[in-house]
């Protein structure tokens, strides 16, 4: 009700920066600010700067099948509890907040360690969810930039992150921080900053009911690609599997994810994505729905050809599903020796290239890669796994 009452107030504002900061306003005075979690009354006070609805939603809620960073926001929550904290939970983009408590430690996902004003003796936690921000920043201009010219277009970043510098102002403020990355991610950031980082493996989307168990190679005649994503679509490279796609008529692309806010992306690919019979285009499919277990059936690999993740949770769930895995090293997920491929420049040339050889191999090798690799990530991104992970680092980091 909130939401659409917000939504209702600012859809007739025009200016999209004025837009965002009317609903930001607007959240900020019709919810509370912070939500708070006690575990005894006089334990120590820990501030959450990370997602907010999310913390006080029961675990077995519908909302957590969907992007795992609601159901990690609540464990980091969780955790803490465990651990003895007390626990308040701010919105990391609330702009109006300020720290009033005295806090023991603060875990931001914002950059408001060089400007809050908290005391030396507070533990500083930097929360990163991406890529260096001017790595991420450079990365999703140029593919912008080589899309506009190849199609002749205008289309502009989405993933861009507003003000890099500021972010790593407050890591380098920070006593500490946790990545959801991998090594490569962890490179992306000045080396003199990467001591202090922590490496912490995220978790998939809830697919509990929809993952493959068996037949992981669908018949000859419909053995397709799946590419799944979020916002951002040209950072995570599918207008350069549309470009591959639509000259292999007997490939067959399925496509689902929020591609269809995106306007001058769907704009620039109209053709490719409403009229090339081999292209297939779903929109956003709730991970556990029946959609997403048919559209799995037709699927045997998924391509992954991001330019900037921490760990992409798309192809971690991808992964869990059971499809046999060529992804981008930008991906930051490690894939097994012998297991999988790696596109080393996600060119159209390579993903061509690579698909070709795919196609070719031995069907019987790649079942028999996927039914290791849903059984070894499915293991290692679980969500016991994350939160056995966040509470032995938090503990470290907090000691």
């Amino acid at each position: 009700m909130k939401k659409a009452l917000i939504k209702a107030f600012t859809c007739l504002i025009p200016h999209k920066k004025t837009r965002r900061k009317a609903k930001l306003y607007l959240t900020y005075l019709l919810n509370k600010s912070v939500i708070s979690f006690i575990s005894r009354t006089e334990a120590p006070w820990v501030l959450v700067s990370y997602l907010f609805d999310w913390a006080s939603e029961p675990r077995k809620q519908k909302l957590f099948q969907y992007h795992s960073n609601r159901w990690e926001n609540k464990e980091l929550v969780q955790s803490l509890l465990k651990l003895g904290y007390n626990v308040d939970v701010v919105f990391y983009q609330n702009p109006f907040f300020k720290p009033q408590k005295n806090y023991y430690a603060v875990i931001d996902s914002g950059s408001h360690f060089h400007f809050w004003n908290l005391p030396s003796t507070c533990i500083k936690i930097q929360y990163l969810t991406s890529s260096d921000p001017f790595y991420q920043n450079q990365r999703e201009t140029e593919r912008c930039e080589a899309l506009n010219k190849r199609r002749n277009v205008h289309c502009h970043p989405k993933r861009l992150i507003k003000n890099p510098q500021a972010l790593l102002d407050s890591l380098k403020a920070a006593d500490g921080a946790v990545l959801v990355g991998n090594k490569h991610t962890l490179e992306t950031y000045p080396k003199s900053l990467q001591p202090k980082i922590h490496l912490l493996d995220l978790t998939g989307s809830d697919i509990t009911h929809t993952a493959k168990k068996e037949h992981f190679i669908p018949p000859s005649e419909d053995r397709g690609i799946l590419w799944l994503g979020g916002a951002g679509v040209i950072l995570k490279g599918l207008d350069r599997l549309l470009e591959v796609f639509v000259k292999h008529p007997e490939w067959h692309l399925h496509i689902a994810g929020k591609i269809y806010s995106e306007k001058d992306f769907i704009k620039a690919y109209y053709q490719e994505i409403h009229n090339t019979p081999n292209i297939h285009c779903y929109g956003l499919v709730a991970s556990d729905s029946d959609l997403f277990r048919q559209i799995l059936s037709r699927c045997v690999a998924f391509v992954n050809a991001s330019a900037s993740e921490a760990t992409s949770t798309a192809a971690i769930t991808a992964l869990n599903a059971g499809l046999y895995p060529i992804i981008s090293h930008d991906a930051g997920v490690d894939l097994p020796k012998g297991k999988g491929i790696y596109l080393e420049n996600c060119s159209i040339d390579e993903i061509e290239a690579t698909l070709k050889i795919f196609f070719q191999k031995d069907m019987k090798e790649v079942e028999n890669d996927i039914r290791f690799l849903q059984h070894y990530f499915t293991k290692r991104y679980s969500r016991e796994n994350f939160s056995k992970n966040s509470f032995t680092l938090l503990q470290k980091l907090l000691n």
